[in-house]
């Protein structure tokens, strides 16, 4: 039997409002909470094979907490569906550039005043490894440009220190790993506000809430916003500045954002990857955006 308080209280909440949840009489009354359930998402299988990423993870992301519904305080416990997915990367490697890490030097990249003086460079293939040069010449006192600069074949570690990111700032060693990260949440609503914590946030605020799904990593300042269709709808895609801490280092990242609702669901796309990768991983995020699929089945 519900007292006169609870039964005015459920006529202020109005339950018919909330026809589509679960619990919606003694949530209205405030006998217990509202609970639901997201359905989750996925990256195509092809988008993966296409852009290298694979899935690392998926689990589950309870929220339990208390919201005001109408001038009353309510509680909701929301299970939220979380997919992590991955791609190695080498950042070495990147800032190298690809001769270099190869161990092949364009005889047009070599510093003359590197040779000894009976060596002639034109003496040097195009294309060279270590066993093509003079007995007397050591590899590494040569020479390779890279991004318009002398740089020693072998100064890796400087290298991507003049772009601003250093290889071994990433747990000691040359690689790190891109991600993407699928975030579901119920979007349900009463009078157009969302009962959702998560579907209150913008997306510097959606991004801070997830930089823990890859690690210590800090949201900077807002770089480009644009708009552009994912499952079906238009939404506005964020990308900020970040710099993800580990083992006492630091990296400059790229983190993008964007919130979508479908099928009764907000769904969340978070990227994160090193400022060194930015052309090749926007191009990957943008296309992990395009092969959202939502609801699929894990099972």
């Amino acid at each position: 039997m519900y007292s006169r308080r609870q039964a005015i209280a459920a006529t202020g909440l109005g339950i018919a409002a909330l026809s589509g949840c679960t619990d919606l009489t003694e949530f209205a009354t405030g006998s217990g909470p509202l609970t639901e359930t997201a359905q989750p998402a996925a990256i195509a299988e092809q988008t993966l094979s296409e852009t290298g990423y694979s899935l690392a993870t998926r689990d589950t992301l309870e929220i339990n907490e208390e919201v005001e519904v109408g001038g009353e305080t309510r509680r909701i416990e929301i299970t939220n569906q979380v997919a992590t997915y991955e791609r190695p990367v080498d950042l070495a490697e990147a800032a190298l550039g690809d001769s270099a890490s190869s161990g092949e030097v364009d005889a047009d990249d070599v510093d003359e005043g590197d040779l000894p003086d009976d060596v002639d460079p034109e003496d040097l293939p195009d294309d060279y490894d270590e066993e093509d040069l003079p007995d007397d010449v050591d590899p590494d006192s040569l020479s390779n440009t890279v991004g318009g600069g002398s740089q020693s074949m072998t100064a890796a570690h400087s290298i991507a220190s003049s772009s601003g990111v250093t290889p071994q700032q990433f747990g000691g060693t040359d690689s790190a790993n891109s991600a993407f990260v699928v975030v579901t949440t119920p979007g349900f609503e009463f009078l157009g506000q969302s009962l959702n914590p998560l579907g209150q946030l913008d997306n510097k605020a959606l991004a801070s809430e997830l930089a823990g799904q890859v690690g210590q990593l800090s949201v900077g300042s807002e770089q480009s916003t644009t708009t552009r269709p994912v499952l079906g709808s238009e939404t506005t895609v964020s990308t900020f500045a970040g710099i993800l801490s580990e083992s006492g280092a630091e990296i400059d990242v790229r983190i993008v954002v964007t919130a979508v609702t479908n099928e009764g669901d907000y769904v969340i796309g978070f990227g994160a990857y090193p400022q060194l990768l930015a052309e090749t991983e926007s191009a990957n995020v943008s296309a992990l955006l395009d092969g959202l699929e939502h609801p699929v089945s894990t099972q």
